[in-house]
Formats: C-alpha cells, structure tokens, sequence
C-alpha cells in the first residue's frame, strides 16, 4: 500500500499497466511554479494511458490505494516484485 514514506519509489502493476505517482508542476495565477501530485498509470511501453494530479500528496495517495490497491503491489526495497514469489511471499517455506 502506498503512504507518505514511499510513494515516490513504490507502484502498483496488474497485466501490461503500472500505476506510480510522480511530481509535477504548472504555473500558478502569480506566475510561480505549483507543485503537484500526479497519479499515473504506463503501458509496458512507457505510453501513459491516465494522469490525474493532486495539489496534496494524501490525496493522490488515498486515490492511487482506492483505485488500484487490489493490484500487485511493487516495493524495490523490500523485493516485492508483485509476481507472489520469492523471499516476501513465504511461497519458498
């Protein structure tokens, strides 16, 4: 599940798409830079299919884990590589 610690590392992935959030910006109505919380989802190809972005970053988090949270689940850090094997999943025990 993605939280305030890992959302910029950690994804969701079911069949050819992959779901992250990533960091972007737009020009405010003063001309300065508005930082935003872009929930995307990829094809294996790089090709975005959906982007909504999010001025806070709880938001873009409570929407990517309502939205795709019954998706594998990808943690680099951890190994989970959301295939259900391997040292994560107790599949070897």
């Amino acid at each position: 599940m993605l939280n305030e610690s890992n959302w910029n590392y950690c994804s969701y992935i079911s069949n050819d798409l992959k779901v992250f959030i990533a960091l972007a910006a737009q020009p405010d109505t003063s001309g300065d830079q508005e930082l935003l919380y872009s929930v995307t989802s990829i094809t294996k190809e790089d090709v975005e299919v959906f982007q909504q972005d999010f001025k806070l970053l709880d938001e873009a988090i409570s929407f990517a884990n309502r939205r795709y949270g019954h998706w594998d689940f990808i943690d680099p850090l951890t190994g989970n590589t959301g295939s259900g094997s391997g040292c994560g999943s107790c599949e070897a025990h």
